[in-house]
Order: C-alpha cells, then sequence, then structure tokens
C-alpha cells in the first residue's frame, strides 16, 4: 500500500492512526484464533473510520478507504454472514456491512479520480482492492437480473465501470462478460460482441492474485461468445 509523501509535519490529524492500522493489519496473516482475528478487525475498522473523520490527504482519503473496504469484506467473511450467495439472492442494500464496504472503495475511486497523484493508477493496488470490487458489482448485477430483468443489469453494471474510465484502458472482463451475456439475452448482439471484445482486451492482473484464474475463464468464455456470435450472423 502507498501512501503519499507529504512531509511529517505537514500531515493531517488522522494521518497517525492511519499508519498504526496499517501496521496492525500485517498481524492478520499470523493470528489463528477467529475470536482475536474479528477482535482486531473491529480495533482496524474503528481506526480507519477515526482517521477519515479526523482527516487524511486526498490521496490517503483514497488509501484509507480502500484498506476500510477490505476489512469490512474480511470482517463479514470472518463471521460468514452476508455471504455472496445471500447478495445474489436478496441484493447488496440488504447487506448492510458489505454495502458499506463496496461503497468505501466506490467513494475511493471517486475521489482518486479527481487526484493528481492517483492511488489507483498502481497496479498493486489495483490488483488489491478492484478485483473485490468487480466480484460484488457482478453478483448485484446478478440479482438485478433475475428480480429486473437483464436491462436493469446492464444498466448498473455499465454506470459502475464507467468510474474506472480516468484510469484509462479496460479492466474487469467477467463484468465486461457479465454485461455481453445480458446484452445477448436482450437479443442486441453486437453491442454484446463490443462487451465481450472488452473483456478480451482487459488489463491482465498478477498470477499471484486469487482472481487470475476466474479472469482467466471470464477471458476465454469471451472469445468463444465473439466465435459463437460471429458464427451466428454469417450463417444468417
Amino acid at each position: 500500500l502507498f501512501r503519499s509523501n507529504v512531509p511529517s509535519g505537514q500531515k493531517p490529524e488522522g494521518d497517525q492512526l492511519y499508519l498504526e492500522a496499517l501496521k496492525k493489519s500485517v498481524n492478520l496473516f499470523t493470528i489463528k484464533s477467529t475470536e482475536n482475528r474479528l477482535e482486531l478487525l473491529e480495533r482496524l475498522i474503528e481506526q480507519y473510520k477515526q482517521a477519515l473523520r479526523l482527516g487524511l490527504t486526498k490521496y490517503d482519503q483514497v488509501g484509507c478507504r480502500a484498506a476500510l473496504s477490505d476489512t469490512l469484506l474480511c470482517y463479514v467473511n470472518e463471521l460468514n454472514i452476508e455471504t455472496p450467495d445471500e447478495v445474489a439472492c436478496l441484493g447488496l442494500e440488504l447487506m448492510p456491512n458489505r454495502l458499506q464496504a463496496i461503497q468505501e472503495l466506490e467513494k475511493a475511486l471517486e475521489i482518486d479520480s479527481t487526484n493528481e497523484n492517483k492511488f489507483f493508477c498502481k497496479k498493486t493496488n489495483q490488483t488489491a482492492y478492484l478485483t473485490n470490487l468487480g466480484t460484488h458489482w457482478n453478483i448485484h448485477g446478478r440479482y438485478l437480473n433475475d428480480t429486473k430483468g437483464a436491462d436493469h443489469a446492464i444498466s448498473y453494471l455499465t454506470n459502475k465501470i464507467k468510474s474506472l474510465n480516468y484510469l484509462g484502458g479496460t479492466y474487469m472482463p467477467d463484468v465486461c462478460l457479465s454485461i455481453g451475456c445480458y446484452y445477448v439475452s436482450t437479443g442486441n448482439e453486437a453491442e454484446a460482441i463490443e462487451w465481450f471484445k472488452k473483456a478480451l482486451s482487459a488489463e491482465e492482473i498478477d498470477k499471484s492474485n486469487q482472481q487470475y484464474e476466474h479472469y482467466k475463464k471470464a477471458k476465454k468464455m469471451a472469445m468463444e461468445n465473439i466465435n459463437s456470435l460471429e458464427s451466428y450472423q454469417n450463417n444468417n
């Protein structure tokens, strides 16, 4: 996690709390007890929130919100509540902890888009946080498709992915794939092919990321869908 390079004497009030929380978060990798992990996660959540209340540089606001989002997701996963399957059935609006986590990351993107020194332009930060965001967007998109129809899912996902435009390039091949599939279900094959092509051109992520194989599979499926649609068009 990269932090801003403001001289220590000019740091906002929340800086020390943010720094302490980042250092403490490393301990999560060594704590085995669920009870102790939950206790540390609760402390980290409160410290990140307090740091934001006290004030941080705009760059560190982005990093702190990203870290808070990640910690909130770790917390709900540790408790095994608000599971992805529940989100797909009920939507993010009825999952307050996951919803807060996603909203914090979306707010981080909004602030980052106006910053000169952009937190999410760094590949390490993209890999650390954006894959989680795309997963949750996709799950809620599936909920909207099942409850309100493909057009609602398309509108939701396309609006969300626009928030990444400031980074340049294309991201989240799994989200692009989903949008393409929803367009197929509406009969708009031309638009579907465009989104499948976006999935193919999406930025690569590090092989060490747990989503690497998922992204690889999404790109493979996008190619297969393009071939299938183009073959159908050529034969009709």
